[in-house]
């Protein structure tokens, strides 16, 4: 499948997924799940950044708007009993992600 494509084609999602699971076996479902959600995170977030500012649907602009507001000025992305802000986790998270060699 391209990197670039945007069709969903589930065979060959399917077909990745398991490879990912041959080239990762001591890999849990939950630990791969995290992975790829951790993976699509940024382009998430920036997605609600542009449906905020750019969404044709009035209320559409104003629900992303109101999730970001109330997540970073409401303290809505904080952890709670002092851990670090989410978002900033999830950020450190990737960083390494990044710099880890493929296995």
């Amino acid at each position: 499948m391209d990197r670039n494509s945007q069709d969903w084609i589930a065979d060959s999602v399917l077909e990745a997924m398991q490879l990912e699971r041959i080239a990762a076996p001591d890999l849990t479902d939950e630990e791969m799940a995290r992975r790829i959600l951790m993976t699509a995170a940024p382009m998430a977030a920036q997605s609600v950044a542009w449906l905020s500012v750019h969404a044709t649907a009035e209320a559409i602009r104003l629900g992303a708007s109101k999730y970001i507001i109330d997540g970073v000025v409401g303290g809505g992305f904080k952890g709670s009993d002092g851990q670090d802000d989410v978002l900033m986790a999830l950020v450190a998270e990737l960083a390494r992600n990044d710099s880890e060699p493929i296995r």
